[in-house]
């Protein structure tokens, strides 16, 4: 099954950036790993107890879901995040969320 694509204008820069329009199966659990990698689980006697995780487990999970879902900035294919990275504040938070609105249709 061919995965479907849409295009989005930052509203600052007016970059287009080309998103998948939903996610497989496989990429939802590739995502999904970044968390259950990080996460502990301590446990005490009978009872199990997931500790605080990291920040870094956000910031890893964006990354994965940003890598995963856009296709292409302004046409280029290479270097996603670090171009996604150097988009404006505004831009960057747009993109990130409409990158969730995507993931979060897999839940």
């Amino acid at each position: 099954m061919e995965q479907k694509t849409k295009k989005i204008t930052t509203p600052l820069a007016k970059v287009v950036v080309e998103l998948k329009e939903w996610i497989t199966g496989g990429e939802y659990r590739e995502i999904k790993n970044v968390v259950l990698r990080e996460m502990k689980i301590q446990t005490i006697g009978t009872e199990s107890k997931i500790d605080p995780m990291s920040g870094d487990f956000i910031e890893l999970t964006e990354n994965k879901e940003i890598s995963i879902v856009v296709v292409s900035i302004d046409g280029k294919k290479e270097d996603i995040l670090k171009t996604i990275f150097a988009l404006p504040n505004k831009d960057y938070q747009f993109v990130k969320t409409e990158v969730k609105k995507i993931v979060d249709l897999s839940e």
